[in-house]
């Protein structure tokens, strides 16, 4: 156990791998690092509407221990998994739940609480790459695309003013987008965004290991009269 996470050991080579940073802290392989992939949390129904081919891992199998019902229960940390952090940070509640985004040199995180009270679509740079982040208040799921599409960077926005749902639409062309990155219509129908390296996890692991992460803070809106 490492910042309060169970570790994992290859077979090839007994390496020690983290399972929030992907390095390999121990063994051969130390100092090397597994490429990340975009991983989404969500409900069964949601994800099922955006991938409705989806095939399940069937239940009959003699390792069914292996494969028990995913349940986020919120809880402080036992005094056991207390004990293996190396940095505590404080300016989020250690079990809140952020999409975490690593880019380049830069690592930022999104709290989804926060990423509800925007509105559910933020536009934003990380790394030098420009990303947008839906949130879907619905199944309390957020997930990060490049928001560059072609030769062209989109900007996007929440067509639901009221934040209520996720009707994401890119401000050039009024195409809808869905929380899987494409356009469902619109001028860029069937269009595809790049997924960003994201996962959503609790604040005190990715704390932990990047130490230096940003945290998203929505830009106050001025407000005035026009004249």
């Amino acid at each position: 156990m490492y910042n309060a996470e169970l570790v994992f050991a290859d077979r090839e080579t007994g390496s020690v791998w983290s399972l929030t940073s992907g390095e390999a802290m121990d063994g051969p392989l130390a100092g090397q690092r597994l490429n990340k992939l975009a991983v989404v949390q969500t409900s069964w129904a949601k994800w099922k509407q955006l991938h409705p081919d989806t095939l399940i891992v069937s239940n009959r199998t003699p390792h069914q221990a292996h494969y028990k019902p995913f349940r986020w229960q919120p809880r402080q940390l036992s005094p056991v998994f207390e004990r293996t952090l190396t940095h505590r940070d404080e300016r989020l509640g250690r079990m809140e739940l952020v999409l975490a985004v690593a880019l380049g040199d830069e690592r930022k995180a999104y709290p989804l609480s926060t990423l509800k009270q925007a509105g559910g679509v933020i536009n934003d740079v990380v790394g030098g790459v420009p990303i947008v982040v839906f949130y879907d208040p619905q199944a309390n799921t957020a997930a990060a695309y490049e928001r560059k599409l072609g030769k062209r960077v989109l900007r996007f926005e929440n067509a639901d003013r009221q934040g209520q749902r996720l009707d994401a639409v890119d401000t050039a062309t009024r195409s809808r987008w869905n929380l899987a990155g494409r356009a469902e219509s619109g001028r860029l129908r069937g269009e595809q965004l790049a997924a960003v390296p994201a996962h959503t996890g609790a604040w005190y692991a990715w704390a932990a290991y990047f130490p230096d992460t940003k945290i998203y803070t929505p830009v106050a809106r001025q407000r005035g009269r026009n004249k």
